[in-house]
C-alpha cells in the first residue's frame, strides 16, 4: 500500500510528463494523477482500504471492493472532466465556469443516479439506460451534448415527478 503522497511523487515522475506532451493542460494532468493515486485503495484485486473497511464491518472482501468500485465511478470519472475541460479547474471565463460547473454536476447526478438504479425509487430499465446517455452527454464538453442532456435529464425528472411527489406529499402538505 502507497500512501497517497508517495504514489503522487511516482506518478507525477512517470506519467505527467506524457501528459504534457499529449496536449492536456500542466495542472490538469497533475491533477488526475494525484486523484488516481488517491482513489487507487480501492479498486480491486489489491483494494487495500476496501479491504480494511471490509474488515470493520466484517464483510467479504471482494464484495466490498466491488461495491466500493461501484459506488465511486463517478470518482472514477471525474478526473477526464477536468482533463477534457480545463473551465472546471477555474480556467475561462466567469460564465464558461459557471457552465461546465453545472453541466458537469448535473452530468455527475445522471450517472449517480444510474449506477444507483434509483432516483425517487428503482428506475424501469429504459430511464436508466437514457440516464446513462444523458450522463456521458452532460460530461463531454460541448454545447450540443449538453442542450441533449439536459433535456433528457429533466425529461426523466418529469417522468419520475409523480412518484416524488407522492414520496413528500406528507412533508408539504399536513392533512
Amino acid at each position: 500500500m502507497c500512501p497517497p503522497v508517495a504514489a503522487y511523487i511516482i506518478l507525477a515522475i512517470l506519467v505527467v510528463p506524457a501528459l504534457i506532451r499529449m496536449g492536456v493542460y500542466p495542472l490538469a494532468a497533475h491533477l488526475f494523477v494525484f486523484y488516481f493515486g488517491t482513489i487507487a485503495g480501492i479498486t480491486p484485486p489489491m483494494a487495500p482500504d476496501a479491504f480494511v473497511a471490509a474488515g470493520i464491518a466484517d464483510s467479504p472482501m471482494m464484495k466490498t471492493a466491488l461495491t466500493a468500485c461501484r459506488l465511486a465511478i463517478v470518482i472514477f470519472i471525474l478526473p477526464y472532466i477536468f482533463v477534457y475541460n480545463n473551465a472546471l479547474l477555474m480556467i475561462g471565463n466567469f460564465w464558461q465556469i459557471i457552465w461546465v460547473s453545472l453541466t458537469a454536476l448535473l452530468g455527475v447526478f445522471a450517472l449517480s443516479a444510474a449506477v444507483q438504479n434509483f432516483m425517487s425509487k428503482k428506475l424501469p430499465f429504459l430511464p436508466r439506460i437514457v440516464l446513462f446517455g444523458t450522463s456521458f452527454s452532460l460530461i463531454f464538453p460541448g454545447l450540443k451534448t449538453d442542450l441533449l442532456g439536459i433535456v433528457l435529464l429533466f425529461s426523466i425528472i418529469l417522468y419520475q415527478t409523480p412518484q416524488l411527489g407522492k414520496r413528500f406529499k406528507g412533508y408539504f402538505l399536513r392533512e
